[in-house]
Protein backbone atom coordinates (compact mmCIF):
# COMPACT_ATOMS: atom_id res chain seq x y z
CA UNK A 1 0.00 0.00 0.00
CA UNK A 2 1.13 3.65 -0.61
CA UNK A 3 1.23 6.10 1.31
CA UNK A 4 -1.05 9.12 1.02
CA UNK A 5 -3.60 6.98 -1.21
CA UNK A 6 -7.02 6.98 -0.01
CA UNK A 7 -8.73 3.11 -1.48
CA UNK A 8 -12.39 2.37 -0.71
CA UNK A 9 -10.39 -0.09 1.77
CA UNK A 10 -9.79 3.76 3.60
CA UNK A 11 -12.72 4.66 3.74
CA UNK A 12 -14.49 1.65 5.27
CA UNK A 13 -12.34 1.11 8.01
CA UNK A 14 -12.77 5.06 8.79
CA UNK A 15 -16.41 4.13 8.52
CA UNK A 16 -16.56 1.21 10.69
CA UNK A 17 -14.20 2.96 13.13
CA UNK A 18 -16.51 5.58 13.52
CA UNK A 19 -19.62 3.43 13.90
CA UNK A 20 -18.09 1.43 17.16
CA UNK A 21 -16.32 4.36 18.44
CA UNK A 22 -16.57 7.94 17.38
CA UNK A 23 -20.42 8.18 17.29
CA UNK A 24 -20.49 7.87 21.55
CA UNK A 25 -18.36 10.98 21.92
CA UNK A 26 -20.49 13.22 19.06
CA UNK A 27 -21.76 15.17 21.83
CA UNK A 28 -18.52 15.78 23.47
CA UNK A 29 -17.23 17.03 19.68
CA UNK A 30 -20.64 18.90 19.05
CA UNK A 31 -19.88 21.06 22.10
CA UNK A 32 -15.91 21.52 21.24
CA UNK A 33 -17.06 23.20 17.96
CA UNK A 34 -19.83 25.64 19.24
CA UNK A 35 -16.71 26.67 21.70
CA UNK A 36 -14.27 26.75 19.00
CA UNK A 37 -16.71 29.23 16.96
CA UNK A 38 -17.51 31.05 20.02
CA UNK A 39 -14.25 31.91 20.92
CA UNK A 40 -13.47 32.63 16.58
CA UNK A 41 -16.77 34.96 16.93
CA UNK A 42 -15.20 36.67 20.34
CA UNK A 43 -11.99 37.08 18.81
CA UNK A 44 -12.95 38.91 15.82
CA UNK A 45 -14.60 41.73 18.25
CA UNK A 46 -10.99 42.79 19.37
CA UNK A 47 -10.46 44.76 15.84
CA UNK A 48 -13.60 46.52 17.01
CA UNK A 49 -13.45 47.28 20.41
CA UNK A 50 -10.10 48.43 19.44
CA UNK A 51 -11.00 50.78 17.21
CA UNK A 52 -13.61 52.11 19.78
CA UNK A 53 -11.09 52.65 22.41
CA UNK A 54 -8.61 54.67 19.82
CA UNK A 55 -11.49 56.91 18.62
CA UNK A 56 -12.58 57.10 22.53
CA UNK A 57 -9.14 58.67 23.18
CA UNK A 58 -8.98 60.53 19.75
CA UNK A 59 -12.00 62.33 20.21
CA UNK A 60 -13.41 62.08 23.99
CA UNK A 61 -16.14 64.85 24.07
CA UNK A 62 -17.20 62.93 20.48
CA UNK A 63 -17.16 60.01 21.30
CA UNK A 64 -19.56 60.28 24.61
CA UNK A 65 -21.77 61.87 22.31
CA UNK A 66 -22.56 58.98 20.21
Amino acid sequence: MKIGRVTDDTFALFARVWRERGRHYMPQLLAILGLVVLIAATTSFYPLLIKAAFDAFADPIGAEAT
